[in-house]
């Protein structure tokens, strides 16, 4: 049976005996699918994991979901829906290679009241139910973090959403023109979220309650494209 670890995305073989099985690579605890053995099941997860991965969380949701429709108590796949849901991906520290998660849709529902998280609970066995519960756990503590961070952010009136490199990594168009738009706006005494210029002091693990207390403070949105 072919397991696949979302933390460091290596694929091995197992057993299928456990529920649960250490990654052979970074040995991170990974609970398996239901119906790893069929081929394509295993095709819908691995599309479902590369879009999770790029960040592309609504398609992979929907394909956790198609995963489902077969499978009403597919405790992982329930999982997987929640990770789309609050935005969570895995990236390696580059200090101490330690492999970390990041949430990048914060949302001001505790995952632990999520429908979808319920669920996993509910099927999964009791070792699959431990790695979800300390998950969970984590998760949790982060979105108490980065609520406190963004309550005591000051509201932003015009929030600019544009994009910042195209695929080369070079400046766009788009990114100049908003930080014109930016300084004009700026100079009429608005508090405007740009952030090239607005993030620029913080690290990039602490963008996103920035990111998160100016959607949600903001009069106005301009995307510029």
């Amino acid at each position: 049976i072919i397991a696949i670890c979302k933390r460091c995305n290596a694929e091995f073989t197992v057993d299928g005996r456990k529920s649960v099985e250490p990654c052979h690579y970074c040995g991170s605890l990974v609970p398996l699918l239901h119906g790893m053995d069929d081929g394509a099941r295993v095709n819908a997860f691995k599309r479902a994991e590369q879009n999770r991965r790029n960040g592309d969380f609504d398609e992979a949701a929907r394909l956790y979901r198609k995963i489902l429709d077969q499978d009403l108590t597919d405790a992982e796949a329930y999982w997987s829906l929640l990770e789309c849901r609050y935005g969570v991906q895995y990236v390696k520290d580059p200090g101490n290679g330690e492999i970390k998660f990041t949430v990048s849709r914060m949302r001001y529902a505790s995952i632990l009241e999520d429908e979808d998280y319920k669920s996993a609970m509910e099927n999964a066995t009791d070792e699959q139910r431990e790695v979800y519960e300390n998950t969970a756990a984590a998760i949790a503590a982060t979105q108490k973090e980065f609520l406190r961070i963004a309550q005591n952010e000051k509201p932003f009136d015009v929030f600019i959403c544009y994009k910042e490199a195209d695929a080369d990594g070079h400046r766009t168009e788009d990114s100049v023109l908003a930080g014109k738009i930016y300084a004009e706006l700026t100079s009429l005494g608005y508090r405007v979220f740009y952030s090239r210029e607005t993030l620029r002091e913080y690290p990039g693990e602490k963008f996103e309650p920035h990111i998160f207390a100016a959607l949600y403070s903001a009069k106005l949105m301009l995307l510029v494209a």
